[in-house]
């Protein structure tokens, strides 16, 4: 009977082990399909000409004049320059007054 309820233990172990090991492999595949995707080129800058015909996910764009688009990080960066820049102005006004 003892030999039996090891060798029930045993291949539940086994069988626990399999599983675990099967849902770890197929969780870092997903994350290394994930760090693949993020590391493609994307560039901060866009620059798109005017009447120049764009193929999206939803349709043709066609620019109506010269247009520049920026990666959120890009955009992030000119906002908080922006915001910068004004905050040195209000400071140099009210050092004026």
């Amino acid at each position: 009977m003892k030999k039996r309820s090891i060798a029930y233990a045993l291949a539940a172990l086994l069988l626990t082990s399999c599983m675990l090991t099967s849902c770890a492999h197929k969780s870092s595949a997903a994350a290394a399909s994930s760090l693949a995707e993020s590391r493609l080129y994307q560039p901060s800058i866009l620059r798109l000409e005017k009447s120049k015909l764009i193929a999206t996910r939803d349709g043709l764009y066609i620019p109506q004049r010269d247009e520049i688009w920026h990666s959120d990080g890009r955009y992030r960066t000119l906002e908080q320059e922006n915001l910068d820049l004004a905050a040195a102005l209000t400071a140099e006004r009210a050092r004026q007054k």
